[in-house]
């Protein structure tokens, strides 16, 4: 009897401490299973894919302009070495600005602004900078200035003249007629192609030259003292890019403000022609009523600075994308070797204009990017194409604020550029009409 019960009590005992075991060990099961849930959370969470700032503030507060003014039009480009580098006006301080990023600080380019006037006078600001690299690193940067376009090149310890004259005056344009937006591109042998809008009789025209490490000469007529690329149309807003094969393109829009034209041309060695007919004629698309999607005014057409934007791929593929109406940015691809250009437009409903910006990454993707406002929210966005449609790169890149900045602040002029490692970066303005910062963000693989 003793020993039943004996064997009863502790029976209840082992059972007592099997639940007392099965409880805790549960308990710990749930407790460290809870925090390797947060742990993987958590890590996912940060190392997730998505717009981050470049360094801390570069996209919040004043941005990598770091200090109140007038910071407007950002221009990026990829160094040789995979640096990002972007350059942008100050209209207070009529100056340039020009900086890059190792992985670790922004490094300014020279001073801190490379002013070309101290003249407080609109007129004499710096605007439009863009700069473009050869292939041993030399970098080369223009802008257009007092009715004139200029040109300079950093050595690694200050900027030169690429050419007599080409900082100052009337830089590598003639004086009277206004030279604006100036464009460039380099080729693998070291020659520079610089393109602009020029307006010859009160019309604005295209002209392109090229610096040979000796002389800037018209690519069209070497011999010429003036040259325009058409004296029959408007011309507006050149864009030039070359090839892996060394193929030159110009882009740019013609009409008026009832109608605007976008032409892409070749250069064969002797003329422009046309890629697909062999003409300067042919349109690769219109904007049917600018009025309802530009926004400035120079005498002949509404457009906006963005507009048209062009891009080559890696593998030699031509992008081009404009704004066809607040339901469509107009996208056209032509890819190398082919003589017909696809659509691959994107619709949506924008409340605003959109301003867009086509970009190519080394794996031969596009990506699309604008400015303008969806709902409630002014934002910057950004989509990549996957080979039938426009998807967003990041869940929520393509509506509500976007990659941008959120609430009353307004978001201008995008620019973008993609790294070798296929790091995507992404600048803009954002502030108001008379105060406005510079923000950028990457994303990386």
């Amino acid at each position: 009897m003793v020993t039943q019960m004996n064997a009863l009590a502790l029976t209840k005992i082992n059972k007592k401490i099997f639940y007392v075991f099965f409880s805790v060990s549960l308990c710990a099961s749930i407790i460290f299973g809870t925090a390797i849930y947060l742990i993987v959370k958590r890590s996912y969470k940060i190392h997730k894919p998505a717009f981050s700032e470049v360094s801390q503030g570069s996209a919040t507060g004043l941005g990598i302009s770091g200090r109140p003014s007038n910071f407007i039009q950002p221009f990026v480009a990829i160094s040789p070495n995979g640096n990002p580098y972007i350059a942008w006006t100050e209209l207070n301080r009529n100056g340039l600005h020009i900086v890059y990023w190792d992985g670790t600080i922004w490094h300014q380019i020279g001073t801190e602004s490379l002013t070309i006037s101290n003249n407080n006078s609109p007129q004499k600001v710096s605007r439009h900078p863009v700069f473009a690299f050869t292939n041993d690193g030399l970098l080369y940067l223009a802008w257009d200035q007092a009715n004139s376009i200029h040109i300079a090149k950093w050595d690694g310890h200050g900027w030169h003249e690429v050419g007599d004259g080409s900082i100052y005056g009337n830089g590598i344009t003639s004086s009277g007629d206004v030279a604006q937006y100036p464009s460039l591109a380099t080729s693998a042998d070291g020659s520079v192609y610089l393109a602009w809008q020029h307006y010859v009789a009160n019309k604005p025209q295209i002209s392109v030259k090229r610096w040979d490490s000796d002389n800037w000469d018209y690519v069209l007529n070497p011999y010429s003292k003036e040259e325009v690329f058409n004296k029959s149309h408007a011309m507006f807003i050149p864009k030039i890019a070359i090839n892996s094969e060394g193929t030159l393109y110009l882009l740019w829009t013609e009409g008026s403000s009832y109608l605007q034209s976008y032409h892409v041309a070749q250069w064969n060695g002797v003329d422009w022609t046309d890629i697909e007919h062999g003409t300067k004629n042919t349109v690769i698309g219109y904007t049917k009523n600018p009025f309802d999607i530009t926004w400035e005014y120079d005498g002949y057409v509404f457009y906006m600075e963005n507009l048209p934007s062009f891009s080559v791929a890696p593998n030699n593929d031509l992008y081009i994308a404009w704004p066809d109406d607040l339901t469509t940015i107009a996208v056209r691809h032509l890819p190398f070797g082919y003589t017909n250009w696809t659509m691959l437009d994107y619709k949506a409903t924008f409340d605003t204009p959109p301003d867009p910006v086509i970009i190519t990454g080394p794996d031969n993707m596009a990506y699309l990017v604008w400015q303008g406002k969806i709902g409630f929210e002014f934002g910057v966005y950004a989509l990549y194409w996957n080979g039938s449609s426009w998807q967003e790169v990041i869940k929520g890149s393509g509506h509500a604020s976007g990659i941008g900045k959120s609430g009353s602040l307004l978001n201008f002029n995008p620019a973008g550029a993609v790294a070798p490692d296929n790091t995507i970066y992404i600048a803009w303005e954002v502030g108001s009409f008379n105060q406005r910062y510079i923000y950028i963000r990457h994303k990386q693989p």
